[in-house]
């Protein structure tokens, strides 16, 4: 199957110590998402972005985000971008649908497609149709996300009402999918504000929310940060089991490379606003080809190591403005030439579905 990892078999200890937890709760992780992963069900891209740009104008001029990001996703795949903080992640996951507010923000795209939907060409009726009906969002802080002064229950029957007017039993739909979601005693949970739930119970609510619709796409922002070890599991066998049940494609943003191993059939590596490499995640993980993915790898914490120094980084991913004009890792990387700080590096495609941004690539 593409992207799967057998457990066991992970050239960094990656799957074991998912999450930095005891052996015992890493291993259940590893078996609970790898055993699952099935190939995607469909070729035919039910995303596919060409030369997306990005940019943000500010006192003193414009400056970049992202630059020229380019990816497919297919039915019923999982798609994870991965990266530092300052990559870009979020940012084209929002220009994915639109979602940056133009001005200050500025996105162009060559293509730009959702399920068959130019984006791009999308009037402002037909935009919000597309968003939560054909593409949803799940966000990183369910906190903020859902609206504190209204009861749960009637922020879900309203994402219904807008995308199904003509659902009879609004509330019964919403019980139905709390009960989806793995939401006990869901007609309590209905009444209950955003603050009188866990962490764990927002992020299903707003899980709930984002699926409610049957979207074809589900973009799933860090959907685990700041939740304990063992709700963590449960959200993402949750959105695991969903992929599977409705053959939705998954566009996962997450730091998390335990994560990455045990969910994702593809991987993106991107740095500063670019994709510095993509491949399917067992390639990647066995044999990284790019400086920066090998960083990455690396700096994962390893159950087991005994003590010492942790592996981290040097330096800082460039902030935008100031992208050097050669190889934007160049400045933090140990294999760095001279002709790496002269001019950009060429997209290098090694093997198929694998493709690099380097000039001096691994292996």
């Amino acid at each position: 199957m593409p992207g799967k990892v057998p457990a066991g078999d992970f050239p960094f200890n990656v799957g074991r110590s998912t999450l930095n937890v005891r052996r015992s709760i890493s291993l259940k992780l590893t078996r609970m998402h790898i055993s699952t992963i099935p190939a995607p069900t469909s070729p035919i891209p039910v995303v596919r972005v060409r030369n997306l740009r990005v940019g943000l104008r500010r006192e003193g001029g414009a400056v970049e985000l992202v630059s020229g990001v380019s990816f497919d996703l297919a039915a019923g795949e999982i798609l994870a971008l991965v990266g530092e903080s300052g990559c870009g992640k979020s940012v084209s996951c929002l220009a994915l649908g639109r979602l940056l507010p133009e001005p200050p923000f500025t996105a162009t795209a060559d293509e730009l497609m959702v399920a068959g939907r130019d984006v791009n060409r999308l009037g402002a009726k037909e935009l919000r149709a597309l968003r939560g009906g054909v593409l949803a969002y799940i966000f990183q802080d369910p906190g903020a996300a859902l609206n504190p002064v209204l009861r749960v229950g009637t922020q879900l029957a309203e994402a219904l009402r807008l995308h199904h007017p003509g659902l009879k039993d609004v509330t019964a739909r919403c019980v139905e999918l709390l009960r989806e979601v793995g939401i006990p005693e869901p007609e309590l949970r209905l009444r209950a504000y955003p603050h009188e739930l866990s962490g764990g119970m927002q992020q299903r609510v707003m899980t709930a929310m984002a699926v409610s619709s049957r979207p074809a796409v589900l973009v799933a922002d860090e959907p685990t940060t700041a939740l304990d070890v063992t709700v963590q599991a449960q959200i993402l066998e949750l959105l695991g089991r969903l992929r599977r049940e409705r053959n939705m494609a998954v566009l996962l943003v997450t730091h998390n490379l335990g994560i990455v191993a045990g969910m994702a059939d593809r991987v993106c590596v991107m740095y500063a606003g670019e994709i510095v490499e993509t491949a399917p995640t067992a390639e990647l993980l066995r044999a990284p080809r790019h400086p920066y993915t090998r960083a990455l790898l690396d700096a994962v914490p390893r159950l087991g190591a005994g003590r010492g120094e942790l592996t981290s980084i040097p330096g800082r991913v460039p902030a935008p403005g100031e992208y050097p004009a050669g190889c934007r890792f160049a400045e933090r990387c140990p294999r760095v030439q001279p002709a790496c700080r002269a001019a950009p590096p060429p997209w290098i495609e090694p093997a198929p579905n694998r493709g690099v941004r380097c000039r001096l690539p691994l292996g």
